[in-house]
């Protein structure tokens, strides 16, 4: 099974992620469904990637099963339907991006 290492983000993100909570995430209508399917998908594959500190990781990880066991199916449901909504969305909206990219780009020459 194939380790994912952790991804280096900047400090300034780091600094600015430390003045929102999980709960304020939650509450939010945008990230609401983003952060469900993100705790969920963590815990559910988190054998996936290495840890530098397993003892945090796991307390971590009972942390976010604490949440997760919270969550009945039916929000976690709803969230996954609604994450994809909008994956499908995005990947729409891109396409057209690309297609009108292409045609002007045609006009030019």
């Amino acid at each position: 099974m194939e380790q994912y290492q952790p991804i280096e983000l900047p400090e300034e993100i780091l600094l600015a992620a430390d003045d929102i909570t999980v709960a304020e995430l939650l509450q939010s209508t945008s990230a609401q469904c983003w952060i469900v399917s993100a705790l969920v998908n963590s815990q559910r594959f988190h054998e996936h990637f290495a840890h530098s500190d397993l003892a945090e990781e796991d307390k971590l990880l009972f942390k976010i099963y604490k949440i997760n066991r919270a969550l009945t199916r039916q929000h976690k449901q709803e969230c996954y339907r609604r994450v994809n909504e909008c994956s499908h969305l995005g990947q729409r909206i891109h396409q057209e991006r690309a297609a009108y990219r292409d045609r002007v780009r045609g006009q030019k020459k």
